[in-house]
């Protein structure tokens, strides 16, 4: 887990996704609204699914990886993000 000071006087972690975040995952993405859903996903989507948590929290791939930012003091998600490390070319 790494830490980030941020302008105000709070405190944010960043971590991995987990598998131990699934209900912390879905709760944060029940508060999201549907227009951020879209920008997010690119979609209409109106439920981030199951399946597409998991793959957020799965560790087994060299390939991806999704970052929480957590409140500092709560630990509540505050945002997620996803990496996709680009296939090297042989």
């Amino acid at each position: 887990m790494s830490i980030l000071r941020t302008r105000t006087p709070e405190v944010e972690a960043t971590t991995p996704g987990h598998f131990s975040n699934i209900d912390a995952l879905e709760a944060f993405f029940d508060r999201v609204s549907p227009q951020d859903l879209y920008y997010r996903f690119l979609s209409g989507m109106k439920k981030v699914d199951k399946q597409r948590i998991d793959a957020m929290v799965c560790d087994d791939d060299d390939m991806s990886i999704d970052f929480l930012a957590l409140d500092g003091k709560s630990q509540e998600i505050l945002s997620s993000s996803s990496s996709r490390r680009r296939s090297e070319r042989g």
